[in-house]
């Protein structure tokens, strides 16, 4: 991008993209076998003040959100060394969650703009359906922050998101944690 072109409208696309994120991609699902919910707590990922767990779901919940803590924290990373194979630690290889997040990194790291400061605040998680190899999770997040890192080496603030509720759908594989699925919840 030369110097003379305005980047606004770069920068706009760029925060309408990550403020949808993966796009939502129905996925039939059975019917829930475990309900449990609890708001969320803490961490590097999130800064939404930690708030008392309730009933038998705290210790899973809290795990969970560990878990997602992690793979947000491995996506961020991607994006910050516009890396999109690093995207292979967060989803399921061939999944389209996976292709439509490269898409996206690949067609920021193509104009040289690197996001940086991606900070997704957890702001609650309920427990759908847990088993060994699958769970799927209700969870409203939020995109509290981030940085458009242009090519000319200025760094733009993105806009904030409002709360958005999604259905992952997570699977173990070799022992680790990956999004296999994610959609818009409603409500």
């Amino acid at each position: 991008m030369s110097p003379s072109r305005p980047t606004w409208p770069l920068v706009l696309t760029l925060a309408a993209v990550l403020l949808v994120g993966c796009s939502p991609s129905p996925v039939a699902s059975p019917a829930p076998t475990t309900a449990a919910s609890v708001p969320a707590e803490a961490s590097p990922v999130q800064t939404t003040p930690a708030a008392p767990a309730f009933g038998s779901c705290a210790r899973r919940c809290r795990h969970w959100r560990k878990v997602l803590t992690e793979l947000d924290e491995r996506r961020a990373r991607a994006y910050t060394l516009a890396r999109p194979r690093l995207l292979g630690d967060v989803y399921v290889a061939g999944s389209a969650v996976l292709r439509r997040d490269r898409a996206t990194l690949l067609a920021w790291s193509a104009r040289r703009v690197a996001v940086t400061d991606l900070h997704l605040d957890l702001l609650a998680l309920e427990i759908l359906h847990a088993d060994r190899r699958l769970v799927r999770l209700r969870v409203v997040d939020r995109l509290t922050r981030a940085t458009a890192r242009l090519p000319q080496g200025r760094a733009v603030n993105l806009p904030r998101d409002e709360a958005t509720a999604r259905i992952l759908g997570l699977r173990k594989l070799a022992g680790q944690w990956r999004i296999a699925t994610s959609w818009h919840a409603p409500g």
